[in-house]
């Protein structure tokens, strides 16, 4: 069947899709889980229980931070959204007013860890805690929510329905270009994604395309066309797009601007005049008291100063380093960036996407040449041009305002782009279909592949990011990670394992904990965890502070009993000085008063210090080149190679610095000294240091077979030593029974190894 036949069944079948695809991420994404949703559903809350707008006031606005979790009263969620234009909020009014939500504020409980804006960290990705509250069936406020949520996704089904009626205006001869641009739409995740979360973002992307849609009818025709009842439908259009979100002031312009080249270029500029001045008079009627308003109750129109007070300002004049950063952000936001901008895709989707751009782009460049070569001049204009100028011109207009934006705030959001996405994939289709034109086949492969992408997206990113760890029983704990004595935490909760791979590792490379918890008791309250890495004389090099589960498992709603998996991946931070030992302190905390929960082993003793103990190496092996070479082995497997001695001739009171170069041919078992001491002209003992072989961070235990380490020893001369000449010598001993390691050569006696001689002087 050829494609002039079956597209009439194309175009309901990706309708559907859209719809079944948007409620699927909507069912996948818990509630509040998408940027400012809860602050947007407040906002309608707020006109329910209140029946009037809410007014900004910074004071009180901002919303959950430290200092103030748990959070303020709802009143305050709604923050900066409480400036934006109403309509969206009204509607969302009447569509959830009878349900029964005044306990939602009591239902909302934030993730003081949460990572918000950085993907990179592992995490922590929800906004919320979420509760069973939120379970099916859905009432009180998870019910609201999804009742909004579904509206959203109504209103871009709206945006598809009236961007086919634009697109077929445009090229009612070429369904293959209105579907294949439509499906780039549809099947976007990032406005899937929108789409199924409650957002102004939703209306004005419909009303925007619906302005669109009105403003290309009327420059298709002569002017002459232009009737009155167009001009009123375009007003109307306007002026509900003023009431839905600041780019409808944008979007005004741009028909305005539109419509005056318009008449100028017809020769028809009366006309047409008067019909923008009915357009004006309309959206003012219509739109207009809103920034009016705005205008006496903060002498600003737009609300945009007390707005940007709340959301915060850029502290720093925006700098092309800056301006880059954030233009890479608005690169991936367009395809799909979920949650509180902390989910990606796997980053070889973002370079496909790259891929397809610059082609498209190019194909641009190879249709011009094209139309150049047959003649065409840039003022060779038909009436399609100047339509598609149009939308030329709102995407212009759109990203400007955008870079604005982002001058005042960092937030380069893709989803703000959105108001003509429509028009952008369009542009990005006609390029594409420019390098083969001869292949209709080659405009379905944009939009299989996001199809193929908003099916995994939900089930692959998505939905693990807020899946819960899992619970097992305790007999079901691995031998090898079971605690011999498991430590007890404010006599409810039990650390009964920890299991850590691996455990010999360099600086910036990743490892993996696993805590294994039970509650002994029901916990009232949610407390966070620490995993802290330790070095020498306890020096802190950071670690995990969480909620268990990164902070998808809070313990008030732990089950007693049940064993939590709980599973975490950190990395060996770059300031540690290998070699060393990193020793992993294990507890909980309360998040606000910051103090230490406290803990025992189950017999009643201290907690010892490190749970599980990290071996960090050098990331590079360095071959020693000691000034006295040595080669002298003690015992079965170490080997002294060499030490550097800088000076012989010493004065009492001075502290002699000795760097000692060592290797061990196997994994040792035990924790050995190395002995330094002065013997006097007839061999008795005149001075000493005793202290770890390798240092307190880095014991002979601890020594990676064939990896030769250096340690400096500081050998303090006691004041009253007596002028002479002295022999320094050097050995390794068992702590448990002070026997010196067995060794012997030309310099070694009773396994002490010569090092030389050494002067005193007065």
């Amino acid at each position: 069947m050829r494609f002039q036949t079956w597209h009439r069944y194309a175009f309901p079948l990706l309708f559907v899709l859209y719809v079944l695809l948007a409620v699927t991420y909507s069912l996948f994404n818990p509630i509040f889980e998408a940027p400012d949703e809860h602050q947007h559903t407040f906002f309608i809350q707020y006109l329910i229980e209140q029946h009037r707008l809410p007014v900004l006031n910074p004071e009180t606005a901002r919303p959950w931070h430290e200092e103030g979790f748990p959070p303020q009263p709802y009143t305050d969620i709604w923050a900066q959204e409480g400036g934006q234009p109403p309509l969206y909020y009204l509607l969302g009014a009447l569509l959830v007013a009878p349900l029964d939500t005044e306990a939602a504020a009591s239902q909302v409980h934030l993730n003081p860890h949460a990572n918000i804006g950085n993907p990179r960290l592992p995490g922590n990705k929800n906004r919320m805690i979420h509760t069973a509250d939120e379970a099916w069936p859905w009432h009180g406020l998870p019910l609201a929510v999804h009742v909004l949520r579904l509206f959203s996704v109504l209103l871009g089904l709206g945006t598809l329905l009236v961007g086919k009626r634009l697109l077929q205006t445009l090229f009612p001869r070429q369904p293959d270009v209105v579907l294949a641009a439509l499906a780039l739409t549809a099947f976007n995740p990032q406005f899937l994604f929108i789409s199924s979360a409650v957002s102004n973002d939703n209306l004005i992307i419909l009303l925007a395309t619906w302005v669109l849609y009105q403003l290309v009818t009327v420059l298709l025709a002569p002017p002459s066309a232009f009737s009155g009842r167009q001009a009123l439908g375009l007003g109307a259009g306007l002026g509900l797009a003023l009431l839905s979100k600041l780019s409808g002031l944008s979007l005004l312009g741009v028909v305005l601007m539109m419509l005056g080249v318009w008449g100028l270029m017809h020769r028809q500029l009366s006309l047409v005049l008067r019909r923008m001045l009915v357009i004006l008079l309309v959206a003012a009627g219509l739109g207009g008291w809103w920034y009016v308003r705005n205008q006496h109750l903060y002498g600003d129109a737009t609300a945009l100063q007390p707005f940007l007070q709340i959301v915060g300002k850029r502290s720093r004049t925006l700098t092309w380093d800056h301006l880059s950063t954030e233009l890479q952000g608005l690169r991936v936001s367009f395809l799909a960036v979920f949650g509180w901008f902390n989910l990606l895709l796997p980053a070889a989707i973002y370079r496909l996407w790259d891929v397809f751009l610059a082609m498209s782009s190019g194909g641009w460049l190879v249709a011009l040449w094209r139309r150049w070569r047959r003649g065409w001049r840039p003022g060779q204009l038909t009436p399609r041009d100047g339509a598609l100028w149009a939308l030329v011109l709102w995407i212009m207009v759109l990203f400007i305002s955008l870079l604005r934006w982002i001058s005042l705030t960092p937030g380069a959001q893709g989803r703000l782009l959105f108001p003509a996405l429509l028009a952008i994939n369009l542009f990005l289709l006609l390029g594409w279909r420019a390098l083969w034109p001869s292949r209709p086949l080659w405009m379905a492969l944009p939009p299989a592949a996001l199809l193929v992408l908003a099916l995994i997206s939900p089930f692959a990113i998505i939905r693990p990011a807020y899946q819960p760890p899992p619970t097992i029983s305790p007999a079901a704990i691995p031998a090898t990670a079971r605690l011999a004595d498991p430590i007890e935490i404010d006599g409810r909760v039990r650390l009964l394992g920890v299991d850590v791979t691996p455990t010999t590792l360099r600086r910036g490379e990743i490892f993996h904990i696993t805590l294994y918890w039970q509650a002994t008791a029901p916990i009232p309250y949610d407390a966070s965890l620490f995993v802290h890495l330790l070095g020498q004389n306890n020096q802190s090099f950071g670690g995990i502070d969480s909620y268990p589960g990164w902070g998808t498992a809070p313990t008030s709603q732990w089950t007693p009993g049940a064993v939590l998996v709980d599973s975490y991946e950190t990395y060996v931070p770059w300031e540690v000085v290998a070699p060393t030992l990193l020793k992993l302190d294990i507890g909980m905390f309360d998040y606000v008063s910051k103090q230490a929960y406290a803990r025992r082993t189950v017999s009643g003793q201290d907690v010892p210090l490190g749970l599980a103990t990290l071996r960090i190496l050098p990331r590079r092996l360095t071959v020693p080149t000691p000034a006295l070479s040595l080669q002298q082995r003690f015992g079965d497997a170490i080997e002294l190679l060499g030490v550097d001695l800088p000076a012989d001739s010493w004065r009492p009171g001075d502290e002699i610095d000795i760097t000692f170069y060592w290797q061990t041919a196997s994994r040792l078992p035990t924790d050995y000294q190395l002995f330094v001491q002065l013997l006097d002209a007839d061999g008795h003992w005149a001075a000493g240091y005793d202290l770890p072989a390798g240092g307190i961070g880095w014991p002979t235990s601890a020594w990676e077979p064939r990896q030769p380490l250096s340690q400096m020893v500081t050998f303090p001369l006691p004041a009253d030593l007596h002028p002479g000449i002295y022999t320094l010598i050097t050995g390794l001993y068992r702590l448990d029974d002070l026997q010196r390691l067995p060794a012997s050569g030309p310099r070694v006696s009773d396994n002490a190894l010569r090092l030389g001689t050494v002067t005193i002087t007065r």
